[in-house]
């Protein structure tokens, strides 16, 4: 319990980590609340990766193969479900390893409260994945591939890369550039 004698809030997770631990710690396990933590930093990551990949698609020049641009399509919706599902498997068979190292180490561990714990430890990560979601979606990525149906295969290569490299880049440099702005404010 925190100094009041009630149950932490997620504001205290942010500024008094360490106090927070010790207090999920000492009550009764919260799935629902570290769930729920864990989403907010799931669905914001599962979007970005989602309008990132849908960017790129709107960039992939038509004189390409339709059924490469459908294998692409089904390829990038692949990626943002499994990633999904990864995060989830990660957080469940993660906490199941933080468990067996207590019990390797003599620890008094249980399932349930470490879930909790590493449900709740998500909240930083769900911040950020906001601040990119909230950057990313609303910015252009700069993908302009310059191509047309008499080029070689190698070329059409070549200049895919070449745009990508330039559009990451960009990106990069723009991210910095707003992160240094922010900073000097």
């Amino acid at each position: 319990m925190s100094a009041e004698g009630k149950t932490p809030g997620l504001l205290q997770l942010i500024l008094d980590p360490v106090d927070f631990m010790k207090a999920r710690a000492e009550a009764q396990p919260a799935i629902p609340g570290a769930a729920l933590t864990f989403l907010f930093y799931l669905l914001p990551t599962i979007a970005t990766i989602a309008a990132l990949s849908s960017k790129v698609i709107d960039a992939v020049p038509e004189v390409l193969d339709p059924d490469m641009i459908k294998a692409l399509k089904f390829f990038f919706t692949l990626s943002v479900v499994s990633n999904g599902v990864a995060g989830i498997i990660l957080w469940v068979v993660g906490t199941g390893m933080l468990t067996c190292l207590s019990i390797i180490f003599d620890g008094d561990a249980e399932y349930r409260k470490l879930l909790e714990l590493t449900g709740f430890s998500f909240l930083p990560m769900a911040l950020v994945a906001v601040v990119v979601m909230g950057w990313v979606l609303p910015h252009d990525l700069g993908l302009n591939f310059k191509l047309d149906a008499s080029m070689s295969e190698q070329a059409v290569d070549r200049e895919m890369k070449e745009g990508v490299a330039d559009a990451l880049s960009t990106t990069g440099f723009k991210v910095v550039r707003s992160f240094n702005s922010l900073a000097t404010v």
